[in-house]
């Protein structure tokens, strides 16, 4: 596994417009993984803006090792990244700090809406954490609004044009325990609920 750190200059117009739009920001990163290399799914999140700072931060994790000089060759001077190889190891009872963006939803006659007020949101990972294989000690919920993209209509035919999608991001960040270390190392590699492919699910873990 590889985790990756982009940094993109939010005043130059180019990457102004990947930060703004999730799913023009996702095509970009798999640039970095050309077709027939075994790139697959990558997971990504955009992290909030620090105060006062030109940089926007994004956290890119996948299996194969990326090549991101096409990326910084069509943003010169205004993007930088750098990659790691990671092994996630765990232990039962171990205790991490925890960040997740996630798009937390739920379906009702087959349609999925997104789930709006922090005790459902709440609930929505709680309900889950035993499957992931964690159990949550104390957290934070922000609601990150409406995110709103255009993604290429993707119909079995030629392009109809493009379908705009609009999804509820929540950043949740704190402390969890593992409770079952395989369990959690699937879910890592996974990632957690829909939207995906528009910056959401990596869970990112690190030690107390």
């Amino acid at each position: 596994m590889y985790l990756s750190e982009l940094l993109l200059n939010c005043m130059d117009r180019g990457t102004s417009r990947l930060i703004a739009d999730p799913y023009k920001l996702h095509a970009a990163l798999m640039t970095a993984f050309p077709q027939g290399q075994g790139g697959g799914r990558i997971l990504f999140r955009q992290e909030a803006p620090l105060p006062e700072s030109l940089w926007i931060q994004v956290i890119v994790q996948s299996t194969t090792s990326p090549h991101w000089s096409p990326l910084l060759e069509s943003h010169a001077n205004v993007a930088r990244a750098r990659t790691k190889e990671v092994t996630p190891t765990f232990r039962k009872g171990q205790r991490l700090r925890f960040r997740l963006r996630a798009n937390p939803t739920v379906t009702r006659n087959g349609n999925r809406f997104g789930l709006v007020g922090e005790p459902d949101q709440r609930a929505w990972l709680e309900n889950r954490a035993a499957e992931f294989g964690f159990i949550l000690d104390h957290y934070r919920v922000i609601d990150e609004g409406m995110i709103s993209s255009y993604k290429r209509a993707d119909d079995g035919e030629e392009s109809k044009g493009w379908r705009r999608m609009s999804f509820r991001a929540v950043r949740y960040e704190g402390l969890l325990t593992v409770r079952d270390e395989t369990r959690l190392h699937e879910t890592v590699g996974k990632g957690i609920g829909p939207a995906k492919g528009f910056g959401c699910g990596l869970l990112s873990l690190a030690r107390v």
